[in-house]
């Protein structure tokens, strides 16, 4: 199976790219999804934050970011926070958390990875998906920073 991963495609970062930008790119995407067999939207924030065009697809959190200093040392979080498992060191941020539906994703499928921002957010994401030994490109065309 094809699946698209959209990556952080919200209105809470048009400040950082333009609106015309944004709505331009998520247009782009909402087409290119249509040859796809699965969608999944990335979103970060609060759901009823996202652009009403990627309401149809499937939606997964995920936060940018991950403080390991202080959750792998934390009393009473240290113990579930373990490097490879469920975190790994990035190189758009620091690191990030494997979420569990991403751990979930099939080997078996092939995924292609739009949005942003490419150096950061999608990055981690394109870092976590390697690590989970998952197929997976980037469409450079539909990303931004």
């Amino acid at each position: 199976m094809r699946v698209l991963i959209i990556v952080h495609l919200e209105p809470e970062f048009e400040r950082t790219v333009g609106v015309l930008v944004m709505d331009s790119l998520v247009k782009k995407v909402v087409r290119y999804a249509k040859d796809f067999d699965n969608v999944i939207n990335v979103y970060s924030l609060d759901d009823r934050l996202f652009y009403q065009q990627l309401k149809p697809f499937v939606q997964q959190q995920w936060i940018w970011g991950f403080d390991y200093a202080y959750y792998t040392t934390d009393e009473e979080s240290k113990d579930y926070w373990e490097e490879g498992k469920n975190w790994i060191r990035t190189t758009g941020h620091v690191a990030s958390e494997i979420a569990n539906w991403m751990q979930a994703l099939s080997k078996k499928d092939t995924y292609t990875l739009v949005g942003g921002a490419r150096s950061e957010c999608l990055q981690d994401v394109y870092d976590i998906f390697n690590h989970l030994e998952l197929k997976t490109k980037i469409k450079e065309s539909l990303t931004y920073d």
